[in-house]
């Protein structure tokens, strides 16, 4: 079953309780990023452990052909793949200097 990319940060904070089925992931491990990276991280689907930007880059690239209004996708879930993204690169490549976690979400 296909999962939009919109339900997939309601469907990680419902996964909190246990392990995640899927990837093996348990949420409750501990990782070193701030909440709100840890929320765009599990949108991506990616690891909430991941520090390489290189391969949320790839995942990004991804998503966005998919997502993208001319392969039947929409402007806004566009809008929020690029405004994710950039939240995780502010993060990973220039120190969380921009995004503070009473901002978003």
């Amino acid at each position: 079953m296909e999962e939009k990319f919109d339900d997939a940060p309601r469907k990680a904070d419902q996964q909190e309780a246990g392990t995640n089925k899927q990837t093996g992931d348990n949420p409750k491990q501990k990782t070193t990023h701030p909440t709100h990276i840890v929320r765009v991280l599990k949108a991506f689907e990616m690891p909430v452990t991941t520090n390489e930007f290189g391969l949320i880059k790839s995942r990004f690239r991804q998503l966005i052909q998919k997502h993208h209004p001319d392969k039947g996708g929409t402007n806004e879930m566009t809008a929020r793949l690029i405004h994710d993204y950039k939240i995780l690169e502010e993060y990973f490549l220039k120190g969380d200097t921009l995004w503070k976690k009473d901002s978003l979400l």
